[in-house]
């Protein structure tokens, strides 16, 4: 073998011992961090959505007791009214 050879054989040996660890790990944790998070959103936008539904029906029956008690209100008048 010829001296460069040996350096060459020597050389490859040493950039596979001080290889840099593959990308794939870091990019694994990346994606799973970011599935987490797209996760998360998801629900808490299903949490938002459900609590504003919730308000609007709530709203929306405050608003149905309160026009029932102003009709009664009218009609109790009209019935009870002094002379």
């Amino acid at each position: 073998m010829t001296r460069n050879e040996v350096n060459a054989r020597y050389r490859r040996e040493a950039d596979n011992a001080f290889k840099t660890i593959s990308n794939a790990k870091p990019i694994a944790d990346y994606a799973k961090a970011e599935q987490t998070f797209h996760e998360n959103r998801e629900r808490l936008k299903a949490e938002r959505l459900a609590r504003e539904a919730a308000a609007k029906a709530s709203t929306k029956w405050l608003g149905l007791v309160a026009s029932l008690d102003l009709e009664h209100r009218e009609h109790d008048n009209s019935v009870f009214e002094l002379p």
